[in-house]
């Protein structure tokens, strides 16, 4: 049973009546992937393969509408960080810096920092990759 309508699916994926044979499927793929993988993140910290490719053939389906939706859920239950000073191996950057360097980013593709990595940080790092 499930072979057939598996082949019945495919064909009508390949005729003019596609987006009715897409939308269905890419709605049950995206709820049944989206409940997995908060299981999956519940239990083991991550999503499992079996899910992620649930969401990619809700994501392929949908041409991208799944992943919008699931991103606008995700942010709903989890909302971004506010903005503040940061430190890191580059050093203090305030808001209006983090806001600059973004700028140049999306303008150039890329940003020089003006700092350097501590040495100690990059000798680990050497140290690292040669052993």
């Amino acid at each position: 049973m499930k072979a057939a309508l598996k082949k019945i699916i495919e064909r009508m994926q390949r005729s003019a009546l596609a987006p009715l044979a897409n939308w269905p499927v890419g709605v049950w793929a995206f709820a049944t992937g989206a409940a997995g993988g908060v299981a999956d993140y519940r239990r083991q910290g991550q999503v499992s393969r079996h899910n992620w490719g649930r969401l990619l053939t809700a994501h392929c389906l949908t041409n991208g509408r799944s992943t919008l939706g699931l991103n606008f859920l995700t942010r709903a239950l989890r909302p971004p960080r506010k903005r503040e000073a940061v430190t890191g191996l580059l050093g203090t950057f305030s808001v209006k810096q983090q806001s600059e360097i973004l700028r140049q980013i999306d303008r150039d593709g890329f940003y020089i920092f003006p700092g350097l990595m501590p040495e100690e940080f990059c000798s680990r790092v050497q140290s690292f990759s040669e052993d």
